[in-house]
């Protein structure tokens, strides 16, 4: 009498077993020691009390009833700490706001606590952000492919400005005002007095065509087959020797084959905008500065500016900045807009931060000229 235990229930109501679980059958089913029969372990709590009641005390496990449903609080549990950003949880029935009792069925709601396990959960979010930018990166290299496709101009195949649209209207951008950012982004490349080149998102090759006579090795690499097959497929247009022009397929963070000090210059022109993240961008800068000679330039133009992009749909942009020449170890950095221009019109894209270069490093005078650091 008083002594706490595990109520057991038998009769002649006492069902069979658990359908299709006879090993949970067996563990709750058991032989009756006081007659015949068999008992059914309940689970619960309770001792006599000296007028003859039962006293119900609880569980003796964690399962709960919540709105007529069992539930094992414990499978709750296992499933939440399989998660590799969980370290261990608890899950609770806990009642609402309102005051009603804990016992009241339709009160009762499930509660689980968790504490992160940081270490796991980084590496997590690192992986799901790695696979889904490589995601981004094949689709825009199967986007490209396909507008690579298109015939060529009849006058110039190498000024193919088929697909480059304004950011602000979608309209494809005047002839004049392209010739103007080729011929612009060519003298400023020139500039830098390059002879050995890696031309990351080369395309149809504006600027290899204009660039690449003027170098005693000229690298082109795109990640759309059409692009480098439109190159060879007109090479005949090319001004100089075309066993110096090198077409390589590959995403512009694939250096795999590319020894260290193979070039005094590498141009990402026109492609920045096109990166998943900005850990993207500079592992892809990194790869850049190891790739060229002491005292080369890694040259990033046509880079859209955050701190500008806010104004864009107020008021109609001038066009596309002029690139600027990023030599040694200076990397840019950037952040996801809601858009981008070049070839693509308006979609999401990566844009840049001026502030993440050391001031030192900026420019005297025109923003927009080109600057260098030391090696």
């Amino acid at each position: 009498m008083g002594e706490i235990g595990e109520l057991h229930i038998g009769g002649a109501g006492l069902a069979r077993g658990y359908r299709n679980r006879p090993d949970l059958t067996g563990e709750r089913f058991v032989a009756n020691p006081f007659g015949a029969g068999r008992l059914y372990k309940t689970g619960d709590l309770a001792r006599y009390l000296p007028d003859g009641n039962v006293e119900f005390l609880g569980r003796g496990d964690h399962q709960v009833k919540v709105r007529g449903f069992r539930i094992e609080l414990g499978e709750i549990e296992a499933v939440l700490d399989r998660h590799p950003g969980v370290r261990r949880s608890v899950v609770t029935v806990h009642e609402d706001r309102s005051g009603k009792s804990l016992f009241d069925a339709e009160n009762k709601r499930l509660v689980a606590y968790v504490v992160p396990d940081w270490r796991r959960q980084s590496e997590a979010g690192d992986e799901e952000d790695a696979d889904s930018g490589q995601a981004q990166v094949s689709q825009w290299g199967q986007l490209w492919d396909l507008a690579y496709a298109r015939e060529a101009p009849e006058d110039d195949p190498t000024f193919n400005v088929s697909g480059w649209n304004d950011s602000y209207t979608g309209a494809p951008i005047r002839a004049d005002h392209m010739r103007e950012w080729v011929d612009t982004t060519v003298r400023r490349i020139l500039s830098l007095g390059p002879d050995r080149v890696l031309e990351i998102g080369c395309g149809t090759g504006m600027l290899l065509f204009r660039v690449a006579p003027h170098c005693s090795h000229y690298c082109g690499s795109d990640i759309a087959p059409n692009a480098l097959r439109y190159i060879e497929r007109h090479k005949d247009h090319f001004a100089g020797d075309w066993s110096t022009i090198r077409l390589r397929r590959g995403a512009a963070d694939n250096f795999d084959d590319l020894a260290p000090g193979t070039f005094d210059t590498v141009i990402i022109n026109s492609v920045l905008q096109m990166f998943p993240s900005i850990d993207y961008l500079v592992d892809v800068l990194a790869k850049a500065v190891r790739t060229v000679t002491p005292g080369g330039a890694v040259f990033v133009g046509d880079i859209r500016a955050r701190p500008l992009f806010g104004s864009i749909p107020w008021r109609h942009p001038t066009g596309s900045g002029p690139g600027w020449a990023v030599p040694g170890r200076a990397l840019a950095a950037g952040a996801k807009g809601h858009g981008h221009g070049g070839a693509t019109g308006p979609g999401s894209g990566l844009l840049y931060c001026p502030e993440t270069v050391s001031p030192r490093h900026q420019p005297r005078g025109d923003p927009a000229s080109p600057w260098r650091c030391p090696q």
